[in-house]
């Protein structure tokens, strides 16, 4: 027992040995070429040995127990099924059958595959038992005559390939090579097959499974091969072979005397020439120019590592090839010449120089195109710009409009609650210095000057009601001189002396509709703001001209143009100027560069106003330092002025009888007209809305003798309103009471028959007078 337990610890020790060796051995392989897929394969081949050695030095081992016994065999598998297909695609890798590989590698992965899956599941190596060298199976089933096949087929053919290498190889160290790996694996793969399956086979189970010990003599002989003829890297004479077969250029080696006794195969192919037809031939015999014949030995000194001179070679055909030649000396065999064709080189040159001459042209003639179009395209950015210039100034003068389009809509609004407000403050006021004007004179003279400041407040609001464009407009043929000449009076009188006033009548035709009053007052705001603008001194110049404009002025404009005739009025001053974001706002309400205290901010806007309800247009010009100028554009007519003759008076009214609705949204204004209307004598009804009225009219039909109707109401505005009234009578007798100056509405409302307009705010003697006149004409009774 002694005994049998030492040589089995020997035998575990030899399967650790092997598998230690076959590991370093792998290490040296991937150290030469890590890179070489031939080395990688031998790399993974010593590993199964390796994993093959250490699963046996577990197996062999009688200490361990069955079930360690049998995982660690099923470990050795994987290198005992794996090394036979490794093996088989190492000799084709070898042998340069690297498609073979390929094609190999899928069948092989497979089989080695279900053989370990057998072994893995136990039909592979049964009966397991103990013996003095440890455990060992038997090969049983139809697994085990397939592992039988796979490793005899694969074994047999790496070295049938092998031994067909090394008798057809040419090359003495590859054939040395493949002997090596014949001699020194033959003997050990077949003393492993006897120890490890024939002896198994046979019942022989004293006898040691020893093939992977056995196989390190296989190792030892790559070991030994890889030392003295690195066959797993390349060799001299097949690098050198295999560079020159390669080598693109053609080359000559030739004796002293010029005897050529190597060609390469790319001078082969060049000149036409067999192996066998080139060797003998002189070398100065193929050299047409450049070289003579004599000259090519006789001064062969001359050429010598100097490249890039041309020659022309003769070809077996007789045709002459360029070439670039070098020549090198070969000690005393002779010399190396490399010869490549530059034949194609020369044509392309040759072709390159036409073409270049052909393109010199082309571009000539296509510089003088884009010249041309450049010229063309820089006009057209010119144009461009211009345009783009002109198209956002328009779009800034079309937003300024349409903000003083929203801001007059706004104006006109305002105006018209703060006129209903001024007309209860100056109603009231006015009732109160009626009643106080003798029992108390002190509150008769505070209730004067409430009215006095209701009236400039009312004047304030009519500035608004001009910009808006709601302000009454008593439209006659006016003399635009005359307003003009007027005016200037006026400014002499008023104006610094320091101030001068030129004037310029150039139309012939200074007749235009209009009212007098507004357009007069519209140019002595715009003297006024040009004193303002002259602290100095300065010029005020009023300058008249007729215009036509047509379709193309039209088109500059962002707003809306009327082709036709019209009068220009050019204002200019010598003023301070104004910069561009002042000019953007000089028409809005309120806004002023004034000092606080010295200007409203109307005055302009007013003009605004003034020259768009006469159909007209106006443009200011105006550079910082340099002065102002308004450009001012009037619907010309052609005629003479109408005679205009003052209002007449109303007689007082000192009493009235009859009913009168008075319809307004505003309680205040029900106050003061109930207030007024008591005073007259007469009865009250009110209504708050134009619905409210029609119904209240309606009921009472044939009892009521006026209707004060406002214009702007919720509901039912005045203007509808009085159509509904009038559909009931058409008799009906109303004044229009309202906020807003004449407008269009008013104005219909006059011609659909309305009999008279009263502006808010209003006085009691102005109501009570438009109130006296219409119950009047009705025949109303006098107290």
């Amino acid at each position: 027992m002694y005994f049998t337990d030492i040589m089995a610890l020997i035998l575990t020790y030899l399967h650790v040995i092997s598998a230690t060796v076959y590991a370093i051995l792998g290490a040296v392989v991937l150290r030469l070429d890590a890179r070489s897929w031939q080395n990688r394969i031998l790399f993974l081949l010593l590993s199964l040995f390796s994993i093959w050695s250490v699963g046996y030095g577990v197996v062999s081992n009688p200490h361990v127990s069955r079930e360690t016994a049998i995982l660690f065999d099923n470990i050795a598998a994987i290198g005992w099924i794996g090394f036979p297909g490794l093996f088989f695609t190492f000799a084709l890798f070898f042998t340069g059958r690297k498609r073979a590989v390929i094609a190999s590698l899928a069948g092989i992965f497979i089989v080695q595959l279900l053989l370990l899956l057998s072994q893995w599941r136990g039909s592979l190596i049964t009966g397991y038992a103990l013996y003095w060298h440890g455990w060992m199976g038997r090969f049983q089933g139809p697994a085990a005559l397939y592992y039988l096949c796979y490793l005899t087929l694969c074994t047999s053919a790496g070295f049938f390939l092998m031994a067909v290498y090394r008798q057809t190889v040419r090359d003495k160290i590859r054939k040395r090579q493949a002997s090596f790996i014949l001699v020194f694996g033959l003997i050990p793969f077949g003393l492993g097959t006897f120890f490890n399956i024939i002896a198994r086979q046979m019942g022989l189970f004293w006898i040691p499974p020893m093939a992977d010990v056995v196989i390190l003599i296989w190792a030892a002989g790559i070991t030994y091969a890889v030392n003295r003829y690195q066959f797993l890297g390349i060799t001299t004479t097949v690098a050198a072979d295999s560079i020159v077969s390669a080598l693109g250029d053609a080359l000559f080696i030739f004796s002293p005397r010029g005897a050529i006794t190597f060609a390469n195969s790319a001078a082969l192919d060049l000149l036409g020439f067999s192996r066998e037809g080139i060797e003998g031939q002189r070398f100065q015999d193929l050299v047409v120019s450049d070289f003579s014949q004599a000259a090519v030995i006789r001064d062969i000194d001359r050429y010598i590592g100097r490249s890039g001179q041309e020659a022309l070679l003769r070809a077996k055909s007789g045709k002459e090839i360029s070439v670039s030649i070098m020549v090198s000396e070969m000690s005393d065999y002779g010399y190396l010449c490399v010869a490549r064709d530059i034949s194609v080189q020369k044509n392309i040159r040759k072709e390159l120089k036409r073409a270049n001459e052909l393109l010199e042209q082309k571009v000539t003639a296509r510089t003088v195109e884009l010249v041309a179009a450049n010229k063309t395209l820089e006009e057209k950015v010119i144009q461009g710009k211009k345009a783009d210039e002109e198209r956002q100034k328009l779009e800034s003068q079309l937003f300024q409009s349409q903000k003083l389009e929203s801001i007059g809509q706004l104006a006109g609004g305002i105006s018209h609650d703060f006129n209903n407000f001024l007309a209860a403050i100056s109603g009231f006021a006015d009732l109160i210095r009626r009643d106080k004007a003798e029992a108390n004179e002190r509150a008769a003279r505070y209730a004067e000057k409430i009215v006095d400041v209701a009236g400039k407040a009312s004047a304030m609001i009519g500035n608004l009601l001009t910009f808006a464009r709601k302000s009454p407009v008593e439209m006659v043929v006016v003399d635009l001189h005359q307003i003009l000449t007027d005016s200037v009076e006026i400014l002499k009188h008023t104006l610094e002396k320091n101030i001068t006033i030129e004037t310029t009548y150039l139309a012939q035709n200074p007749f235009m509709l209009g009212d007098r009053v507004q357009l007069q007052n519209s140019f002595i705001n715009l003297a006024v703001n040009a004193r303002d603008a002259m602290i100095g001194g300065g010029m005020l110049s009023f300058e008249t001209s007729e215009v036509a404009l047509d379709q193309e002025f039209a088109r500059s404009k962002s707003y809306a143009v009327v082709a036709g005739s019209y009068l220009n009025l050019t204002v200019r001053d010598t003023g301070t100027g104004m910069d561009k974001q002042t000019k953007a706002r000089i028409f809005e309400p309120f806004f002023t560069t004034k000092e606080k205290g010295k200007g409203t901010g109307l005055g302009l806007s007013s003009v605004y106003g003034v020259v768009k309800s006469h159909g007209g247009y106006i443009e200011v010009e105006s550079t910082l330092g340099q002065g102002t100028a308004f450009q001012i554009y009037f619907p010309s007519v052609t005629g003479s002025m109408d005679a205009q003759t003052g209002p007449a008076a109303n007689a007082a009214v000192q009493a009235l009888s009859g009913t009168v609705m008075v319809v307004d949204d505003e309680g205040h204004v029900h106050d003061i007209c109930g207030e007024v209307l008591a005073e007259l004598g007469c009865s009250v009804v009110y209504a708050a809305n134009g619905a409210e009225a029609v119904e209240t009219y309606r009921s009472m039909k044939g009892g009521i003798d006026l209707v004060l109707l406002d214009m702007m109401m919720p509901v039912m505005d005045g203007h509808e309103c009085f159509r509904r009234l009038k559909e009931i009578d058409p008799a009906i007798r109303a004044l229009i009471v309202s906020g807003y100056s004449r407008s269009e509405e008013i104005n219909q409302t006059l011609k659909d028959g309305a009999l008279g307009f009263v502006q808010k705010p209003f006085t009691i003697s102005g109501l009570a007078d438009a109130i006296g006149s219409v119950l009047k004409k009705k025949g109303a009774v006098l107290k």
